[in-house]
C-alpha cells in the first residue's frame, strides 16, 4: 500500500472512531439516563478508548506527512439496551474483518501495521464483552440483564 492509501484510510479510521467515540459517550447518557449505571460506564469507557485510539491515528497521519480533514461519521443511536449490544456487536465484528483486511496489505509500514493490530486486539476484547452479554440475556431474559446493569 502506497502512503498516500495509508494516510486515506487513516483518516478514513479517523472519522469512524470520533464518531463511534461520540456515538458511545451519547449511549453512556442515555443508558445512566435510565438508571443502568455498570452498563453505561462501560460505554463510556468504550467512547473514551475509541477518542484514544482516533488521537492515536491522527498522530500517525501527522507521522506520515499528510493532510488532515476534520470529519466525523454518522452514527445511529439506539434507545433498546438489547438491540444497541447486538449492534455494537456487530458493528465490532465488521470493524475486526476490515482492520484485519487493512493489516493484510501494509507490507511495508510496520508501525501502521503495529498501530492496527493494536486496534484489532482492543476491538477482539470489546466484542467477547458484547458477544458474553448477547449469551447473559439470551440465558437470563432481558429483564434480569438490566437489573443486573443498575
Amino acid at each position: 500500500m502506497r502512503k498516500e492509501e495509508i494516510v486515506n484510510v487513516l483518516q478514513s479510521m479517523a472519522r469512524e472512531w470520533f464518531g463511534s467515540s461520540q456515538q458511545n459517550i451519547i449511549h453512556a447518557e442515555i443508558l445512566r439516563d435510565k438508571g443502568l449505571n455498570k452498563l453505561a460506564d462501560k460505554f463510556q469507557e468504550e467512547g473514551n478508548e475509541e477518542f484514544e485510539e482516533a488521537q492515536k491515528v491522527i498522530k500517525r497521519i501527522i507521522e506520515l506527512g499528510g493532510n488532515l480533514t476534520v470529519s466525523i461519521s454518522d452514527f445511529p443511536i439506539i434507545y433498546d439496551v438489547k438491540e444497541l449490544i447486538e449492534y455494537m456487536y456487530n458493528t465490532t465484528e465488521n470493524g475486526i474483518k476490515e482492520l484485519s483486511n487493512i493489516a493484510s496489505q501494509l507490507n511495508d509500514d510496520f508501525i501502521t501495521l503495529n498501530l492496527i493490530n493494536e486496534f484489532i486486539l482492543g476491538e477482539k476484547e470489546h466484542n467477547d464483552w458484547l458477544r458474553k452479554d448477547i449469551k447473559l440475556i439470551e440465558l437470563i431474559g432481558i429483564e434480569n440483564y438490566i437489573l443486573e446493569q443498575l
